[in-house]
């Protein structure tokens, strides 16, 4: 817009723009869009067109389409968009005649930004649990076995050697350790050379390793019975 200055001089005042949004989304929380009778995860949203994962041939350039997305808040909104670009598992569309409403972009945003907040609070707890644990685990002392004198723990009639053990839990080494996830609950018992003494334990994955699981037990073992083991593994007389 431009106004007559004071000394006859026109100036130019800038006209404010509308910010266009422009959405990348990550793999957990994307939307859907529905395409040519196929439905595929978004990889990024405007205004003006989206970006949505596909290595299917059928999406040819300069091809028109109805897409449908389907946002996780279960609302849907339709567009009809051309076929600008692509690569070997992406597409990129432009829409055509109508747009996708700012608003809505502008709410996704906002629901993405509160997706990554309430994920990094999360881990920042789950992050200070385990940190708290660890050093419970240093205070306390534990054991460390040889593998000639490890115990072994079954679970679900499988059994794997005992690396640690402390009052409050163990570690134990598992080549299919990854089977096991944070916080799934535990229930088995261990049986302790050289005599098969038998102890029943309960307790949750505290975390996993590509090799290990840390388990926290629901009730801490006797601390008579990590003398023993103490005195075990030194091989002195209980």
């Amino acid at each position: 817009m431009i106004t007559r200055g004071g000394m006859g001089v026109d100036s130019v005042v800038p006209v404010e723009r509308r910010k266009a949004y422009r959405l990348r989304y990550q793999e957990h929380n994307c939307p859907t869009i529905m395409i040519g009778g196929s439905e595929w995860p978004l990889n990024e949203i405007s205004e003006g067109g989206l970006v949505f994962r596909s290595s299917s041939p059928e999406y040819v350039l300069q091809q028109m389409h109805i897409a449908v997305i389907h946002f996780p808040d279960g609302s849907k909104h339709a567009v009809p968009v051309l076929i600008i670009r692509r690569t070997a598992d992406t597409v990129v569309a432009r829409c055509v005649t109508a747009c996708i409403p700012h608003d809505r972009v502008a709410t996704e945003i906002e629901r993405t930004a509160q997706d990554a907040q309430t994920a990094d609070a999360a881990a920042m707890a789950l992050n200070t649990h385990a940190g708290a644990y660890q050093e419970k685990r240093a205070e306390e002392g534990h054991l460390q076995y040889p593998a000639e004198s490890a115990p072994r723990i079954y679970l679900d009639d499988v059994h794997y050697p005992l690396e640690e053990l402390f009052a409050d839990g163990f570690v134990f080494r598992a080549s299919t350790a990854g089977q096991y996830t944070l916080h799934q609950k535990i229930h088995g018992y261990i049986v302790f050379p050289p005599d098969g003494t038998v102890v029943s334990v309960y307790g949750m994955v505290n975390r996993v390793t590509s090799e290990h699981v840390i388990v926290e037990l629901s009730m801490p073992l006797p601390a008579f019975w990590l003398k023993v083991e103490q005195k075990r593994l030194s091989g002195s007389r209980v």
